[in-house]
């Protein structure tokens, strides 16, 4: 029987274009990481200059404080009550039954403005307003605006991406706090409501931030300015990058969402990772 020469060449071909596919992931990944660290740089050099804040580059930064910020408010104080409900309310509930006072203060209120506070922000300002601006900037970017930016001889990464990205750094912060008040705030008064606890409000905050250290406060500025950064660029580099790619708004939006959430989950492994 005659041994079909093809036949052992198959694996070998099959192998050979499983390299080449994953060579060219990893050099589109690079290639991606290059951009997005030389765009967080920018951004940041360009923000500590005080000559970048002129009344444009203003304007459009209180125009993203205000969509992200004011915009997501309402959201983030519905899901703080929702989680202080779940959360703060059960841990209060099921110590005052073992009688283990030290179970919110220690782990309940550390986990909240460490880890739920600064993600659950994150993504709601993913859906909220990573999108919004994804889709403005596109529409710029399609419609003729940021040639005539540049033609006026306005630069587009200062009008454009700077303020957008610091408006968005500086909202997450605020909003998680605000998460964080809130969600502690509701499942106190829930678990009074209910008669599940017996001491009075300035007592549970002593007791349940009196375990808080100043290292926790710092992670939760610092994981959430860095979430919020991160949403900013990925939504201003992905529309911004060609107008090929901000015309296929079908693709270019779940990409974005998708980019934003790993990039987001990174950024809060790394700083858990360290700290």
């Amino acid at each position: 029987m005659a041994r079909d020469p093809a036949a052992g060449d198959r694996p070998r071909h099959m192998v050979h274009r499983g390299l080449v596919g994953l060579g060219k992931a990893v050099i589109a990944a690079s290639r991606w990481l290059a951009a997005f660290a030389g765009v967080a740089v920018g951004v940041v050099v360009q923000a500590c200059r005080p000559l970048t804040w002129r009344r444009p580059v203003r304007r459009e930064f209180m125009r993203t404080m205000q969509l992200a910020g004011i915009g997501s408010l309402a959201t983030i104080v519905v899901v703080a009550i929702l989680v202080g409900f779940a959360a703060v309310f059960q841990a209060l509930y099921w110590e005052g039954i073992l009688g283990q006072r030290d179970q919110v203060g220690r782990v309940v209120v550390p986990l909240i403005v460490r880890d739920i506070g600064p993600l659950l922000v994150g993504l709601i300002l993913i859906g909220r307003s990573g999108s919004a601006v994804l889709m403005e900037l596109a529409a710029i970017r399609v419609g003729g605006a940021y040639h005539m930016l540049d033609a006026q001889g306005v630069d587009p990464f200062l009008t454009l991406v700077v303020p957008r990205v610091v408006g968005l750094a500086l909202s997450s912060v605020c909003l998680a706090i605000i998460f964080v008040a809130v969600s502690l705030l509701s499942g106190f008064v829930l678990a009074r409501a209910l008669d599940a606890v017996a001491f009075s409000l300035w007592q549970f905050l002593d007791h349940s931030l009196g375990n808080l250290a100043t290292l926790d406060a710092v992670v939760l500025v610092l994981k959430s300015t860095l979430i919020g950064g991160v949403i900013g660029i990925v939504s201003t580099m992905a529309p911004l990058a060609s107008p090929t790619a901000a015309r296929d708004v079908n693709t270019l939006v779940p990409t974005g969402f998708v980019h934003s959430i790993l990039a987001i989950l990174l950024v809060s492994g790394l700083v858990g990772l360290v700290f």
